[in-house]
Formats: C-alpha cells, sequence, structure tokens
C-alpha cells in the first residue's frame, strides 16, 4: 500500500505502517507467535538488542520463542508515534519513513 491510503479502526483513521505496527505490538504482547510471524515478510531479518542478526523465518521465530521463554511477562508498548507532514499525508500520518518516537519494553524473568 502507498502512504496515504488510511485505515479505519477503534482508534480513529490511522495508515497502513501504524496498523501494521499496532497489530505486531499487540501480537508481541499476547505472546503469540504465529501472529507475530505473520507481520514479517517473506525474509525477514532482525538484530537483538546485542547486534546479532537472526535471518530467515526459522531464526526470527526460534528468537521470539526463546524471548517468549525467557520474559514470560514480556511486553511492548508504543509511546509516540510521528510522521512528517506532505500532501498526500495528513500531520501525523506514519509512512515507512516515519519514526516510533517512544517504544518502551518491560519485562522481569519469571
Amino acid at each position: 500500500m502507498r502512504c496515504g491510503a488510511w485505515w479505519r479502526d477503534e482508534g480513529g483513521m490511522t495508515t497502513p505502517e501504524e496498523h501494521a505496527l499496532r497489530s505486531y505490538v499487540e501480537s508481541f504482547n499476547r505472546h503469540d507467535i504465529d501472529a507475530v510471524m505473520a507481520c514479517f515478510i517473506d525474509n525477514p531479518a532482525i538484530l537483538d538488542m546485542s547486534g546479532k542478526r537472526y535471518e530467515g523465518p526459522e531464526q526470527v521465530r526460534k528468537f521470539y520463542e526463546l524471548q517468549f521463554a525467557l520474559f514470560p511477562d514480556g511486553r511492548c508498548d508504543i509511546n509516540a508515534i510521528t510522521g512528517h507532514a506532505r500532501p498526500s499525508v495528513p500531520a501525523g500520518g506514519l509512512c515507512a519513513s516515519d519514526a516510533i518516537n517512544s517504544f518502551s519494553w518491560k519485562a522481569s524473568r519469571g
């Protein structure tokens, strides 16, 4: 989808990118590995906090399985999302080039 397309959800109007981000966070907070994996492209790659890279669906899935096991109460919260004002996207809209202004992680080992 292109930036500027809007999605209607219970929070009002959001861009597809913001909707995808919120879906990921909700799936992560439920520790729903299948829903988390559905948020990724076919050949995902992620970096953990130490800089280790996980590539491909199998490695990424194993990464999340380990994180969910280590931190059974782990969750993410989006504190703010900002966007760039441009003609096709009202101020505050989120596009791929936009930033998550504030993202927090909370967990304790069980």
